[in-house]
């Protein structure tokens, strides 16, 4: 009898186990199917304003121009209030891929870089690329960065704190590097190589 409590506590204890296990797999999987959905939306809309937008362009574009030589009043007003609208369109499509674009986090085709973004520890406001270093490349806060004497990169100091893209902050890793251009900081591993031509080892 002891043998078998023992087995059937045992199984109870197992079947617990299981039980959370596949709890915990049906919320990732609701969470997964929560966002998968929330993506589809975005892209259908953004699909949806981008195209209404770019058919009523083409209309316009397409429409047939008047030839005469003798431009009348009428006719002048109506292409200003086509160019108007193109303009207004356009304006239109670009503040939609725009938005896209930051949803994705497609920094590059927004022309900013990637990576995340230093800030301050105590009031979280964001530093500029100019707030970090000069001009000269010179570092403007020694105590936000330091330049790595073996690779002289510009590394934020053990205390630093980044913004990511997910809008939390988090510590930066002793493994990241401020990228001198673009004022963000990056990972060494994926986004560092060494120059063996004009690089040599230390002496």
């Amino acid at each position: 009898m002891e043998m078998y409590e023992e087995m059937c506590c045992k199984v109870r204890l197992e079947i617990k186990r299981r039980k959370n296990i596949g709890l915990e797999f049906e919320a990732i999987l609701d969470k997964q199917q929560q966002l998968l959905q929330a993506d589809w939306s975005c892209r259908e809309e953004h699909h949806t304003t981008f195209n209404v937008a770019l058919r009523e362009v083409v209309r316009l574009l397409e429409e047939p121009l008047d030839h005469e030589e003798e431009t009348t009043m009428e006719n002048s007003l109506v292409n200003q209030r086509d160019s108007e609208q193109v303009e207004a369109l356009l304006l239109q499509m670009s503040d939609a891929i725009t938005n896209e674009c930051q949803r994705l986090s497609v920094w590059s085709v927004l022309g900013k870089g990637t990576g995340a973004q230093l800030v301050e520890r105590e009031t979280l406001t964001v530093l500029s690329k100019e707030e970090l270093i000069g001009a000269d490349g010179a570092i403007r806060d020694p105590n936000l960065l330091q330049v790595d004497q073996l690779t002289g990169l510009l590394t934020p100091s053990p205390n630093a704190v980044m913004l990511l893209a997910n809008k939390y902050t988090m510590p930066v890793p002793s493994s990241f590097f401020l990228h001198p251009q673009t004022g963000r900081v990056l990972p060494m591993a994926g986004n560092v190589c060494y120059d063996t031509i004009r690089c040599g080892l230390p002496k």
